[in-house]
């Protein structure tokens, strides 16, 4: 019963306005941990209905707007800072995609407006996976896995690189070559994937 609250907000953003202080104060905590605060103050302010939402709310929806436009900024510096990793190198001759959250940040989609985005995800071909880990190790990044037992089970059977958090700032990119671990049952076929990708 109590998720149904959030999972009607977030279907139907358009009923923000009706609900009742109470409402509220059920969703708000519900809707932090899902980190989709944010998402209600794009939903609203593009209904021109921010004003409906009692004097209470409003702070807490503003607060959640400002972390994800906070999260926005700092997406757009770390893929930059990628970007630069990969100007170094001397022959690029593979493609670098950006996955999930950072892809809508760097397309300007609508979906990526008061998104929380904990990492940066990208996907380049299997066999530019050692190009593209030299790369980034050389300007900061370094491997979160420490044992060598984790470093081998991600490279034998996950479908990306040990995460690689950056040692001065602390941001973690997610190297992938296919978007599904090896040992799955579904096995989309990266090439068609980098392959439609814009």
């Amino acid at each position: 019963m109590r998720s149904s609250l959030l999972l009607h907000a977030i279907a139907k953003p358009e009923s923000l306005p009706m609900l009742s202080l109470h409402d509220w104060d059920r969703l708000l905590p519900q809707a932090r941990r899902s980190g989709v605060v944010a998402k209600f103050y794009t939903s609203l302010e593009a209904q021109g209905q921010l004003d409906r939402i009692p004097p209470q709310v409003q702070p807490h929806l503003e607060a959640a707007a400002i972390i994800a436009a906070e999260h926005e900024r700092r997406t757009r510096w770390e893929c930059n800072r990628i970007q630069r990793a990969l100007f170094d190198l001397k022959q690029r001759d593979f493609p670098v995609i950006l996955l999930k959250g950072a892809a809508y940040v760097m397309a300007g989609l609508p979906c990526a407006r008061g998104r929380l985005v904990s990492d940066v995800d990208i996907m380049v071909p299997k066999s530019s996976l050692s190009t593209l880990e030299t790369a980034l190790i050389q300007h900061g990044w370094e491997s979160v896995k420490k044992t060598d037992y984790d470093d081998h089970y991600y490279r034998q059977w996950m479908h990306e690189l040990p995460p690689l958090r950056h040692r001065l700032r602390g941001t973690v990119v997610d190297v992938h070559h296919t978007i599904l671990p090896i040992t799955s049952r579904l096995k989309p076929d990266p090439a068609q994937l980098l392959a439609a990708s814009r």
